[in-house]
């Protein structure tokens, strides 16, 4: 299954160490052999016909995973959306925000994060998309999302100090673990799991903070992970 027009840059990566601490407490492995059969994969150019781009790359999303197949395991380990790579442009030339219109014109017709990750997925593991089972947010760099966790775990801002295994919250039994699906990775894996319940079918959400073992030396500050746990129910 491919996407016509889309040109893909491929690299070879594993899981971070604060990551692979998690997924080895998971059982799920973290060999070398397995973590360099998972590729992950930077989308730079996803074309159709109604798209203009703004300036080469300047329109188009750029998505860095990490695959584990036997573990049903995604990390997110970088994502740039459309939409913000054209903010990102558009304020680095000094012009106002494109409006809503305009920004439609201009961007993929897939262009939401949920879209692409479950057609990553999908295309990489074929009839085992079904087994999808955890997703990890590599380094979370989103302001608004470090400030929910801040604000769930009762911590002052960027001072979470919490390493593995963290601090869990069901989503179905408590407003904190609703509060983290309002930023957008939260909110983009809820859509994953509605838009594509006919294969997952019905899910549930477990979703844990956790950051690295000590405060960086410079930055006085830990780097801040989540693990959304895909339960069956």
């Amino acid at each position: 299954m491919t996407l016509a027009g889309g040109r893909r840059k491929r690299t070879t990566i594993g899981p971070s160490t604060i990551v692979k601490t998690a997924l080895q407490d998971l059982k799920i492995s973290t060999d070398a052999a397995d973590i360099l059969k998972t590729e992950a994969q930077q989308f730079t150019d996803f074309e159709n016909i109604d798209c203009e781009p703004i300036v080469d790359d300047q329109s188009r999303g750029q998505y860095l995973h990490t695959y584990i197949h036997g573990g049903g395991t995604l990390i997110v380990n970088s994502v740039t959306s459309p939409q913000q790579n054209a903010y990102n442009y558009f304020s680095q030339i000094g012009l106002p925000r494109p409006t809503p219109q305009e920004l439609r014109k201009m961007i993929p017709r897939l262009n939401r994060w949920s879209d692409v990750a479950w057609f990553l997925w999908a295309q990489k593991v074929g009839d085992q998309a079904g087994d999808l089972r955890y997703i990890f947010k590599d380094n979370v760099i989103n302001k608004n999302t470090k400030a929910v966790m801040d604000q769930v775990l009762k911590v002052p801002s960027n001072t979470l100090d919490l390493p593995w295994p963290g601090n869990t919250f069901d989503v179905r039994t408590g407003n904190d673990g609703k509060a983290l699906l309002g930023p957008p990775l939260g909110s983009g894996i809820a859509r994953l799991l509605a838009t594509n319940k006919q294969i997952l079918g019905e899910r549930s959400l477990k979703i844990t903070c956790f950051t690295s073992d000590a405060f960086f030396k410079d930055e006085k500050k830990n780097n801040y992970y989540l693990l959304f746990d895909l339960v069956r129910v």
